[in-house]
């Protein structure tokens, strides 16, 4: 499968559409998911389920994206919201970023 494809993820309910490249770019969850077929769950439609929150995973998905140049919410009790996503996702780099 090229890196180049479009790949469709179903997280916490709500698609998100992205190119495989930007899911594996960083190692942890998802590259280990995409690339070594790691155990995981599939919605109703056939489509890779992740059970986490939708709302949170646009800042995941666009450190993936932009790397340490995302941008990132300034307001304290927002970062803390999402502290355990990029943990989840093996993240490291934003792990970093957020503290």
């Amino acid at each position: 499968m090229s890196g180049n494809c479009v790949v469709t993820l179903n997280v916490g309910g709500t698609i998100f559409l992205t190119k495989r490249f930007t899911l594996t770019r960083f190692d942890g969850y998802l590259k280990d998911w995409f690339e070594n077929n790691a155990t995981h769950s599939w919605d109703p439609n056939g489509i890779p389920f992740v059970d986490r929150d939708p709302i949170h995973f646009r800042y995941i998905l666009n450190f993936m994206r932009d790397g340490v140049e995302v941008s990132l919410p300034r307001d304290e009790e927002r970062i803390e919201e999402i502290k355990n996503e990029p943990k989840f996702y093996g993240l490291v780099e934003l792990v970093k970023l957020l503290e």
